[in-house]
């Protein structure tokens, strides 16, 4: 069927699973290599594998995003190489097979290669520069874009898209009745305060 995985890789990857009690078996199946690599067969063995590999490299992510070190070696989570080996293995026998990869799958693509984490720290970044550019506009309600840029750290050209039709200054009368709250003093002067500390 034309399979670039090696006798060797499938024992290395039996073994390390193995651990984990994924038996060598299912493995073998979801990679095409059983008796009867039927389509139909060859999805149900991948939907099996991925599903048990899912719990495993879901505990694993979550041990690293719970901020362990080393959580492979120390708290014995699935290696990276393997999972990846794995992944790759079978979205290459649903290729060669015609057949869709199983959700399982998809979804331990998704865990193990992080994408919900894709540029999260820019978000995050992102989010706290707009909360700097609505304090400085409640501070300031006739500064140009130019200088709540300067007190946000971004481009202009980024706060002239976040105000595009109003939503900055929209956004900001919003937060200025939540400082009022907050803190009992007018917006305008609780704002203030908060642009000159950080200032």
């Amino acid at each position: 069927m034309g399979y670039n995985i090696r006798p060797e890789q499938i024992a290395l990857a039996a073994q390390e699973c193995g651990r984990f009690g994924i038996e060598e078996a299912t493995i073998v199946a979801a990679l095409g290599l059983a008796i009867d690599p039927t389509p139909i067969y060859a999805r149900q063995a991948i939907e099996r594998l991925s599903t048990q590999l899912l719990d495993l490299v879901t505990a694993r992510e979550d041990a690293r995003n719970a901020g362990k070190v080393g959580p492979v070696r120390k708290e014995k989570h699935i290696a990276d190489a393997c999972t990846g080996f794995l992944v790759a293995a079978m979205i290459e026998v649903c290729a060669t097979a015609s057949v869709a990869p199983p959700p399982a799958l998809a979804a331990i693509v998704r865990v193990h290669f992080g994408t919900d984490n894709y540029a999260a720290a820019q978000m995050r970044a992102d989010h706290g520069a707009y909360q700097r550019a609505m304090i400085f506009k409640i501070a300031y309600p006739e500064a140009s874009q130019s200088k709540i840029a300067r007190f946000a750290r971004v481009a202009r050209t980024l706060v002239s898209e976040w105000n595009k039709d109003g939503a900055l200054d929209r956004a900001a009368a919003s937060h200025a009745k939540r400082l009022e709250r907050e803190t009992g003093l007018e917006a305008r002067i609780a704002a203030y305060l908060i642009v000159k500390s950080q200032d």
